[in-house]
């Protein structure tokens, strides 16, 4: 029996519990993430054939490829990894050193918000092509969010964040390790959590930690089925479904900051 794993980092987090418990199995990794590899190889699972996909087409041209390298009697030689909405992630030590080390950089011991701005490259290509609403969340309001209340961590790509035209502060600290395993090993810390659809909302919500979603207005039966749905109804995750961010701005910051400001 292989085991068959498709999507992203968030895919991965939520099959995590299933393939760590049973790191001896083969794995089939579909992915649009390049280091899919790499990350299971952290949590001690090597006996993985990834096949990495940068659009619509290659992933539909590669299902092919995986049924002739591994398919054969498909129906009973391959099945689906199981997945789990909540479970526990423990990442390497060395890994959560160095995570937990950012947060001693606050000035002062404050309640921590994540906030994730900005969706991958990958989403941003798929959104465009489709004229489906991009996943970002623009510098100004995130500014609006920000007070001395709390401490904030702001999580992107070093290059991302390096232009997003928001300064590290004494209360706002930017995650952007090399390693994606360092980022998320930094969620941990955090009382709430806010952003776009992405890996980082998806490792909140299976921690149970309160989380925001702004979430693309349209038809998407299996994100909203795997990554919201049963968070929301148990009151884990809030979402705000949007079409334009620009013409909806007003409503989406009231309920960001009442989420933020709430309990």
């Amino acid at each position: 029996m292989k085991f068959y794993v498709r999507g992203g980092v968030g895919d991965f987090l939520q099959t995590l519990w299933f393939i760590s418990n049973n790191p001896k199995e083969e794995y089939i990794l579909h992915t649009h993430f390049k280091d899919a590899k790499n990350f299971f190889a952290s949590f001690n699972v090597n006996n993985t054939d990834p096949y990495i996909f940068e659009s619509i087409e290659q992933h539909d041209m590669q299902v092919d490829e995986i049924l002739k390298n591994h398919g054969d009697n498909s129906n009973k030689n391959i099945r689906e990894v199981p997945r789990a909405y909540y479970s526990s992630v423990s990442f390497d030590p060395k890994i959560q050193e160095e995570a937990d080390y950012i947060v001693k950089t606050f000035s002062s011991e404050k309640p921590i918000i994540g906030i994730h701005p900005f969706g991958s490259k990958f989403s941003f290509k798929v959104h465009s092509d489709f004229n489906l609403p991009v996943k970002f969340i623009p510098p100004d309001a995130v500014k609006e969010l920000i007070s001395d209340k709390n401490n904030y961590l702001l999580y992107g790509a070093k290059s991302e964040l390096e232009k997003y035209g928001i300064e590290e502060s004494d209360n706002i600290k930017f995650v952007c390790f090399d390693s994606i395993l360092k980022s998320l090993a930094t969620i941990s810390h955090c009382s709430k959590f806010l952003g776009v659809d992405s890996c980082f909302k998806t490792l909140s919500a299976n921690a149970k930690i309160p989380t925001f979603v702004m979430l693309g207005d349209f038809k998407d039966d299996i994100r909203d089925s795997m990554f919201i749905d049963q968070y929301e109804k148990d009151g884990v995750m809030k979402v705000f479904r949007y079409t334009n961010f620009d013409q909806q701005r007003g409503e989406i910051l009231n309920a960001m900051k009442t989420f933020i400001s709430e309990g």
